[in-house]
C-alpha cells in the first residue's frame, strides 16, 4: 500500500456507497470510561470530514457498526451518533441498518434502553458473531460469555416482537469441539428462533496457542459443514446466495449485492478498511494516532493501493463469488470479461474438483466451495496477488489476519492447478 491524500480517495466514490463504522475493542479502546466518549467524538469528525471531500449527492444505501464497543455505547451515545451520521450523509429511506451486538450484552446494565435507542434511530438488525454455545468451548478459550448469557439475549431480543431481524454467525472447527456440541449450539439457536444463522469455518488459528492441538482433524470439519447443511434445513430454513440460512416463514431479504465496483464500501472508524473508486484502503488502527490527526482536522488514512484492470476485474470476481454468485452477463456489459473463458486456467480445475458449478450465464460456489471458499479466492486471484499474500502471511498470523488453510490433499490439489 502507498500513501495517498483523501481528496484523491473519496473524489472517486460511486453515488451509491454501503458504510462500515467501526467500533472496535483493542488494547487502545477500553469499553469503559472516557476512552469510548473520546473515539465517538473523533469519529464524528471523521464522517464530517469524509462527508465534505465526497461528491455531492452521494446515498448511503445500507449501513454496519460493528465491533467489541458498539455494545457498550450509552443510550444518548447511540442517538448523538446516528444524528450526526444523518446530518452529514444522506441516508436512503429504507435502508437496512445493522447493529452488532457481543454475547454478553444482555448482562449489561441498560439493555433495554439501548435496544430501545437503536429501535428508535432506525436499527432493524441486530448481529452476533458466536464461538459456540458449548460450556466446556467457551471455558477453554476463555470467551467471557457463557450459554446461559447467550439464552438471555435471545429471550430479550425475542420479547421484542418483529422490531428486529437478528442474525448469528457460529464458528465451526474450534479447539475442543466435537460433533456432538456442534449439532447442539445449531438445534439451541434453531429452537430459540434465530432468525438468520451463518455458519462459518475458522479460518486463522493464529491466536490459538496450545489451544491450536484440540482442533478438530478435516475429516470432522467437513461433516460440521455438512451437519450444518442438514440441521438448518430440516427445521425450516432456507439457504440464501451469501452463506446465510434465513427462516422460511421472513419474507427474504434482498440478496446482497456484493460488487464493490457498483456499490463502494465507505470505511470510518479505528482500523476500518473500504474500497472507494479502484482503491482500496485502511485507516490506521491505533487511537492516539486517530485521534491525533482527526483534532488537527487531518485524515486518519494509514495507506491505499490503486488497482490496475486485471485486478479490479479479479477482485470483482472473487467477491461476487462469495455472495450471489458471477453473473456472466453483467461481467462482459461491465468489464468485457466472461470468467470461465479469460480465467479458464483456474476455473476448469476448481469445477472439476467441485468447488465451482459453472453454468450458461452463471458461476457459483458449490457447497464444498464454501467450505474451501478461502483457497477458491487465492487460486483466482492475480500471480501479483498470491505473491503479496505469501509475503505478508508471517505478519498476517501475528496481526489476527486471515491464513488460509484447508485439507492437506484437496490444498495440493488446488496449489498444483497454479
Amino acid at each position: 500500500m502507498h500513501e495517498m491524500s483523501p481528496d484523491e480517495l473519496y473524489a472517486g466514490a460511486t453515488p451509491v456507497v454501503d458504510l462500515q463504522l467501526e467500533i472496535p475493542l483493542d488494547g487502545s479502546l477500553s469499553p469503559r470510561g472516557d476512552r469510548i466518549a473520546t473515539y465517538l467524538q473523533m469519529l464524528a469528525r471523521e464522517i464530517a470530514f469524509a462527508a465534505a471531500r465526497l461528491p455531492r449527492g452521494i446515498v448511503v444505501r445500507s449501513l454496519r457498526v460493528s465491533g467489541g464497543c458498539a455494545s457498550y455505547l450509552r443510550p444518548n451515545q447511540i442517538e448523538r451518533l446516528f444524528a450526526q451520521l444523518r446530518a452529514s450523509l444522506r441516508v436512503a429511506p429504507g435502508a437496512p441498518l445493522s447493529y452488532e451486538l457481543r454475547p454478553s450484552f444482555a448482562r449489561e446494565a441498560g439493555a433495554h434502553a439501548r435496544l430501545d435507542a437503536l429501535h428508535a434511530c432506525g436499527v432493524d438488525r441486530l448481529e452476533l458473531s458466536l464461538c459456540s454455545l458449548d460450556e466446556r468451548v467457551l471455558r477453554q478459550l476463555r470467551r467471557g460469555y457463557t450459554p446461559r448469557e447467550v439464552h438471555q439475549l435471545l429471550a430479550l431480543l425475542s420479547a421484542r416482537g418483529d422490531a428486529f431481524r437478528f442474525g448469528v454467525a457460529v464458528t465451526y472447527g474450534l479447539p475442543y469441539q466435537t460433533l456432538a456440541s456442534w449439532y447442539s449450539t445449531l438445534a439451541q439457536l434453531t429452537a430459540a428462533g434465530v432468525d438468520e444463522i451463518t455458519p462459518r469455518v475458522l479460518i486463522s488459528s493464529a491466536e490459538l496457542g496450545s489451544s491450536r492441538q484440540a482442533l478438530p482433524d478435516e475429516h470432522a470439519r467437513l461433516l460440521m459443514h455438512l451437519m450444518a447443511r442438514a440441521a438448518l434445513d430440516e427445521p425450516g430454513y432456507r439457504e440464501t446466495a451469501c452463506g446465510r440460512w434465513q427462516r422460511r416463514d421472513l419474507a427474504p431479504t434482498a440478496d446482497e449485492t456484493l460488487s464493490h465496483e457498483q456499490h463502494n464500501v465507505l470505511g470510518l472508524g479505528l482500523g476500518a478498511v473500504g474500497y472507494i473508486g479502484d482503491t482500496q484502503y485502511r485507516n490506521v488502527d491505533d487511537l492516539a494516532p486517530y485521534a491525533r490527526r482527526l483534532e488537527r482536522n487531518v485524515s486518519p488514512l494509514a495507506a491505499g493501493v490503486s488497482l490496475d484492470f486485471d485486478e479490479r476485474v479479479r477482485r470483482s470476481a472473487i467477491v461476487s463469488l462469495r455472495g450471489a454468485g458471477i453473473c456472466r452477463d453483467e461481467m462482459l456489459e461491465r468489464y468485457g470479461f466472461d470468467a470461465p473463458v479469460q480465467l479458464a486456467d483456474e476455473v476448469e480445475p476448481l469445477a472439476m474438483l467441485g468447488l465451482i458449478d459453472v453454468e450458461r450465464d452463471h458461476l457459483s460456489l458449490t457447497s464444498l466451495g464454501r467450505l474451501y471458499v478461502e483457497d477458491v479466492a487465492a487460486r483466482l486471484a492475480s500471480p501479483g496477488a498470491r505473491e503479496a499474500l505469501q509475503r505478508v502471511l508471517p505478519f498476517a498470523a501475528r496481526r489476527r489476519h486471515r491464513a488460509p488453510r484447508t485439507d492437506a490433499s484437496l490444498r495440493a490439489r488446488i496449489t498444483a492447478t497454479a
